[in-house]
């Protein structure tokens, strides 16, 4: 059978917007059928070719052929979004059935029993039948005991490697360069779960993988590729999963790597579920032996997270301070490194038992740690930490909920025995400064600004920091790595404590990302431009790399607003995409100003421009450093990005991170942040959620001292017409007058010797 499969990415593939529904993971599936006896699985005919394209997107699908041009009526292979696509429309016509999992077009079902497995066939069938979705027949296989699925063989035991493809592995020959290795690296690493030692094995061969490195195969060489054949060869097999049964989990910290595995027990023997492990960066293997074990727990509990988060699980590990670092009911210690404590706050949303094991019951994690998978250079940000996107989320959220709102801040201002004292002064008078400890005569000197309000102590109008809350309020404050400066004018209008500017200095002399990341000086002065006096009048645009991706970035020359655009080209269309939406959010700006790439120097993009009356501005050929104030903000954003990858946050969210960090901290050039420049206002953030809501403070305080005044005071009104009395404010002697109009509750216009005054109703009093 013949399929045509056009090359759409040279057409309309880099125009598309991409569907971002997520394909599901192997382990998510395997889940699904854990408990099963019997299985079949369903091969759909043609996948994407099942789903019609409407009428309107048809003539973006025309391809060329010998025979002619020819356009597609239904959904073709190649597109870029197809596969998310078609996985999200199976969600939607399968979600709800029991035992039953699907990956694209491949749908496999189980059943505890026969009768079971049929039931759960038939509700797919007739939901496929449903929809107008074909099978075909010969790639589908029913009622087995085990089936083949996306590269694995799946049983009522659990998965085992296809041996198929393991001995289609076992037959290669030892590769002759670099190309051929990864090739066969990559085809390993897709069973690296069933082998604890598998990657470590093999991590002697990634030395050939550097650009630096000549290629020259060894003898020892040989012998690995040949041991990692042969473990290959080993019929491993991973357990399914099963909710009801107790979890365990077990981690270990080497020189070199960290590792770890989950598994349960059945009648009193263990049955592994998951493998993992991972090499140390050369800045983590400075760490201490506690710090390296902490990370391993955080590593393999992060890496688990879709089997651990929700449910009670026992935590093992051979290092026993750790007990007192995660142990339950333990509070963090204030001696631990940030980066510990930022591990402790993430763990603190799972819910688990430590227990310690001697080293010798802990083999498996040993091994992991001792022969972790090596990290390939341009992997995934995440895969290179070892943190999961969901890991990193569950951290902050964590940080802000744990630490910064006014709950806490209130609970932990109560705790503090000198801002308590603080406080006892505020509210019953402050003695003389020598009956004062000489620790709190910063705050003596501050007596008549301090204030204590809603429970929470302020000093002009800054919230005062308690001491177990300040590396806390710091690590929010370096969210993005914004330098020393930019963290202190950011404090500086929300928080203060005693010798808060040089605990800044020090925290971020700590950072070691920030240290390691630092830009280089300048080897020349930048050409400077006048700064225009309105915000987004003139823009610089740029385009870089970073991390394997294209980014198109613009900054705005009067307030430094920054934006960042993730991109798959570097075209003029693209370009005009991303600019048509700035225009859209913040309207059109007067000039542009780039360098001389092919995207900006195209008629394309001069025509968008001149068509909304924009002047484009190129900088000098072969010196983009004319272009100064792009240029500095790539070098700004490339460096924060750098210094924010020791979060393991997810690549998106640490860009987000960057920016918002950037956009609210004050420019040493203008001394405000981009934000308040550009829309007139301070951005808002978690810090301001600190303050007191004095709101209802007032409105209550105005109640009741107008409950106090009326006790004693009755309304006066008096009628046009009326004649009163009038008291002068200054001689508080009294005149006749008339009254000619009421304009307002107890304001009247009165007539006195011909002239009209508005007064007050308890200026009058009747004649």
């Amino acid at each position: 059978k013949i399929r045509v499969c056009a090359d759409f990415k040279v057409s309309i593939n880099k125009f598309v917007v991409l569907n971002r529904h997520p394909l599901p993971r192997f382990e998510e599936l395997i889940e699904k059928l854990q408990g099963g006896e019997f299985y079949s699985v369903i091969d759909l005919k043609d996948a994407y070719l099942q789903m019609e394209v409407e009428e309107g997107s048809r003539k973006f699908l025309v391809i060329a052929t010998h025979r002619g041009y020819f356009r597609y009526k239904r959904l073709p292979f190649g597109i870029a979004f197809a596969p998310n696509l078609f996985q999200e429309t199976m969600d939607k016509i399968l979600t709800g059935l029991e035992g039953t999992a699907w990956y694209i077009d491949d749908i496999i079902v189980t059943g505890r029993n026969r009768a079971d497995h049929l039931r759960n066939l038939e509700a797919v069938m007739n939901r496929l039948v449903d929809m107008g979705i074909r099978s075909q027949a010969s790639k589908c296989v029913w009622l087995q005991k085990s089936v083949k699925y996306l590269g694995h063989v799946i049983d009522k035991d659990g998965i085992h490697p296809s041996q198929e493809n393991v001995e289609a592995l076992k037959k290669m020959p030892a590769p002759t360069n670099s190309t051929e290795l990864k090739s066969f690296l990559g085809s390993i690493n897709y069973y690296s779960k069933f082998v604890p030692h598998l990657q470590g094995l093999c991590a002697p061969l990634h030395r050939l993988l550097t650009k630096a490195t000549r290629w020259e195969w060894t003898s020892e060489d040989s012998h690995i590729f040949n041991k990692v054949k042969d473990l290959l060869a080993y019929n491993t097999t991973l357990y399914h999963y099963h909710p009801d049964r107790q979890l365990y989990v077990c981690s270990d910290a080497s020189n070199t790597g960290i590792g770890g595995y989950m598994f349960q027990i059945v009648e009193g023997e263990e049955k592994p579920l998951a493998y993992t492990s991972r090499t140390l960066s050369k800045v983590e293997r400075q760490y201490s032996t506690l710090d390296k074990e902490a990370l391993a727990v955080y590593y393999t509990v992060t890496k688990f997270h879709q089997f651990l988060y929700g449910r009670r699980f026992v935590l093992r590990t051979d290092h026993k301070p750790l007990a007192y670092l995660f142990g339950e009911h333990r509070e963090i210690p204030k001696v631990a490194a940030n980066r510990v404590t930022r591990w402790a706050l993430a763990l603190g949303a799972y819910d688990y038992i430590m227990e310690h094991t001697n080293g010798k019951d802990n083999a498996v994690a040993d091994v992991l740690s001792r022969l972790p998978l090596q990290q390939i250079h341009g992997q995934e940000d995440e895969q290179e930490e070892g943190i999961l996107r969901y890991g990193i989320a569950v951290h902050q959220i964590k940080i802000e909920n744990l630490a910064l709102n006014k709950t806490r801040l209130k609970k932990e201002i109560t705790k503090d025995t000198k801002l308590s004292q603080i406080i006892a002064y505020i509210e019953r008078g402050w003695p003389d400064k020598r009956n004062i400890p000489t620790d709190l005569h910063t705050f003596f000197e501050k007596k008549t600004e301090l204030s204590y309000e809603a429970k929470i102590l302020l000093w002009k109008g800054r919230v005062v920091i308690p001491h177990t809350l300040r590396d806390a309020i710091m690590n929010h404050l370096h969210q993005g790595h914004p330098g020393v400066v930019a963290m202190k004018d950011l404090a500086q209008i929300h928080v203060w404590w005693p010798q808060m500017n040089a605990d800044i200095e020090k925290f971020v002399k700590r950072c070691t990302s920030c240290q390691e990341s630092k830009p280089k000086e300048a080897m020349t002065p930048l050409f400077s431009w006048n700064v225009p006096e309105k915000p987004w009048t003139r823009l610089h645009i740029d385009y870089l790399e970073y991390a394997g991706k294209y980014w198109l970035l613009v900054i705005d020359a009067t307030s430094k607003w920054l934006e960042v655009f993730q991109t798959h080209r570097m075209t003029a269309a693209v370009t005009i995409i991303h600019m048509r939406e700035l225009f859209a959010r913040y309207g059109l700006p007067a000039l542009v100003v780039s360098d001389n790439g092919p995207q900006f120097v195209s008629h394309e993009f001069e025509k968008f421009l001149s068509d909304n009356g924009i002047k484009h501005v190129r900088c000098t050929p072969y010196h983009p450093r004319s272009n100064g104030l792009a240029e500095r903000a790539v070098r700004t954003f490339k460096q924060r990005m750098e210094a924010s990858k020791g979060q393991g946050d997810d690549l998106h969210l640490r860009v987000q991170n960057v920016l918002f960090s950037y956009r609210i901290a004050a420019q040493r050039t203008t001394g405000r942040s981009p934000g308040e420049i550009l829309f007139g206002r301070r951005m808002i953030t978690v810090l301001d959620q600190l303050k007191p809501d004095l709101t209802n403070d007032v409105d209550r305080m105005l109640t009741v001292q107008k409950a106090c005044h009326d006790q004693h005071s009755r309304w006066r009104e008096f009628d046009e017409g009326e004649v009163v009395w009038v008291q002068n404010p200054l001689t508080k002697g009294f005149k006749k007058g008339v009254i000619v109009k009421k304009v307002g509750p107890v304001s009247y216009v009165v007539e006195m010797e011909g002239v009209q005054r508005r007064k007050h109703a308890d200026q009058l009093r009747a004649a």
